[in-house]
């Protein structure tokens, strides 16, 4: 009877202890995960950033562009505008004295 009792106590002591391992292997686990999902986490973060720069870049340069097109254009259009103004002017400012004198 006492070696029943002895083995049933033997039992449930290695029943303990694979508990208590079990326990210690979860928490680990646990912390793996934690480290895991932090890592990832981090690395989701990062290529985020990447992208964001990489499109940052991308849209300041095409900014660049289209200011750099609207300066041309502004030249271009100050250009012929002068022209007008060196082609006319003189004929203007006669319909203008004409029309103050009342010719």
């Amino acid at each position: 009877m006492d070696k029943i009792i002895e083995a049933i106590l033997e039992i449930d002591r290695e029943a303990q202890q694979r508990i208590d391992e079990a326990h210690r292997q979860e928490g680990s686990l646990e912390e793996e995960l934690q480290r895991e999902k932090q890592e990832m986490l981090r690395q989701l973060s990062d290529r985020s950033q990447q992208k964001l720069q990489t499109v940052l870049h991308t849209e300041h340069e095409y900014a660049a562009g289209k200011i750099r097109e609207i300066e041309q254009h502004k030249v271009q259009v100050l250009q012929k505008l002068d022209k007008i103004f060196q082609d006319n002017h003189q004929q203007w400012e006669q319909i203008l004295y004409d029309r103050v004198l009342g010719r």
